[in-house]
Formats: structure tokens, C-alpha cells, sequence
């Protein structure tokens, strides 16, 4: 915990208190597509990132099974602590060095190490340490939203279908300058916060009216099959209770 509120790796190696296992082939399989589906659709990422997507890819889907294999802690756990680790590693040269990284890289690397402590790691949302792990996150989306977000002007619109903003009067104004696979990291990491700060707390508003203009800029909430599959480039959520993402679509987006 310490490591994680200084943004340090540890000074003594970890290690893995049991001896690990193979994953499941279905479980194998179904990672390893993900992760090439992840690193296909989101902007360049630094190795040691790459390396954590896919990691996270194979706890995630574990989790998320309906009936998962027996003894799973013996096939999680290594994969988890070496998610940790490494993600303290990416996480302390960023801040030692933060003009050796994109914000796109930064934002994942933030925005992966909250996933990682309220899912697999069950950490509460209502925590000092929680709220730390959003601010993080918070100082990580900012730039980028400001560099991104304009006016929507129709004329000037390149990455929505014309007949997707004749049939949605009311969308919220703004376009979005950066590719597109640089507004999935964005959009994702908004998600992840709206889920995390619901409640009555102003984080929470904050999240939720980027996150709504974005997923609107998209065109996701016009379908919420898109929206489904946006989430496959990252990391499952749906065998964590608290940050379930899948169950926020028609609360938060349409």
C-alpha cells in the first residue's frame, strides 16, 4: 500500500506465495484475442504497457467467467502480481520522467492501476487510497481533454456518420480532435471513473459529463452493442462488482 500511494516500486522483490498454474486453454484463447484486439485499436504504447494490457486481459476474463475453473487463485495469482509489480515500475518512471511518455500512455497507466486495486484487488471505492488512485486519474485526463474537446461544428465533423447527427437533435456539442484510438483510452478511463465515483460527490459529475459527450461524439450511445464492443479493448469488468461497466450504459451514456 505504501509502494501504491508513492508511486515506487518496492524495495524488497515480490513473490508468489504458491506455486502457479497454467491458464485455462478457453481462458488462454480468449485473452490473447483481446489483447491483439486492444493493442489494434488503441494509440502506441510503451512495451512495458503492452505487456500490462495483456496481462490484465488474462485476470480480467478469468474473473468474468459465469462458472470459473476450480482453484482459480493458482492461475490468477502470478499473472496479478506481476501486473502489480510491473505496473509500479511504469508508474515511477512516468513520474520520474514524464516527457519520455505520451499523456496516452500515462493516462492507461493510471487508469490500469485503478482497475487493477478496485477489481482484482477489491479495494473499496469509499477509500483514502481509492480516492488518491481517481485523483491520479483526474490529473491524467486533463490535458488531454483540453487539447480535444471544440465546438461541434457538423461541417467540420470527420469520425461520426452524417445520418447519426441528423437523428440525434439532442447530442451534446463537441468533436474530437485526437484518432480515434486515442479517444478509446479517453473514453474508457471516463468510464472507469463514473462507475467508481457514483454517488452524490462532484468527481462523480465531472466523470459522467465528460464520459456522456464522448460516448456521444462516438456515436456508442446510438447502439449499445458499439458500446459492448468498446469495452473488449480493454480489460473485463464484469466479475468485479464495483466497477462493472457493462451496467452503466443506459444510466450514464444515453
Amino acid at each position: 500500500m505504501v509502494a501504491v500511494q508513492h508511486i515506487e516500486t518496492p524495495s524488497l522483490p515480490y513473490y508468489v506465495p504458491v506455486q502457479p498454474m497454467p491458464f485455462p486453454e478457453k481462458v488462454l484463447c480468449e485473452a490473447t484475442r483481446l489483447t491483439t484486439k486492444s493493442l489494434t485499436n488503441l494509440p502506441p504504447l510503451s512495451e512495458p504497457l503492452r505487456t500490462i494490457v495483456g496481462l490484465l486481459h488474462h485476470v480480467g476474463i478469468a474473473y468474468a467467467q459465469v462458472e470459473p475453473e476450480p482453484k482459480m487463485n493458482l492461475y490468477i495469482v502470478q499473472p496479478l502480481y506481476d501486473a502489480v509489480y510491473l505496473l509500479l515500475q511504469v508508474l515511477e518512471a512516468q513520474k520520474s520522467c514524464s516527457h519520455g511518455y505520451s499523456k496516452a500512455d500515462v493516462l492507461l497507466g493510471e487508469a490500469l492501476h485503478l482497475y487493477l486495486w478496485t477489481g482484482p484487488r477489491s479495494l473499496p471505492p469509499l477509500t483514502k487510497l481509492c480516492n488518491l488512485l481517481v485523483s491520479r486519474l483526474t490529473r491524467a485526463l486533463l490535458p488531454l481533454l483540453l487539447e480535444n474537446e471544440t465546438d461541434l461544428d457538423p461541417k467540420n465533423v470527420t469520425n461520426i456518420p452524417t445520418s447519426t447527427l441528423e437523428h440525434s437533435p439532442n447530442r451534446a456539442p463537441g468533436t474530437l480532435h485526437y484518432p480515434r484510438a486515442t479517444n478509446n483510452a479517453i473514453t474508457w478511463s471516463l468510464a472507469l471513473g463514473t462507475v467508481i465515483t457514483k454517488g452524490p460527490n462532484r468527481k462523480h459529475v465531472w466523470f459522467q459529463g465528460h464520459l456522456r459527450k464522448y460516448v456521444q461524439s462516438l456515436g456508442l450511445d446510438m447502439n449499445e452493442q458499439a458500446y459492448m464492443d468498446h469495452l473488449e479493448l480493454f480489460p473485463a469488468t464484469e466479475g468485479f462488482p464495483w466497477i462493472n461497466l457493462r451496467t452503466i450504459y443506459r444510466q450514464y451514456t444515453i
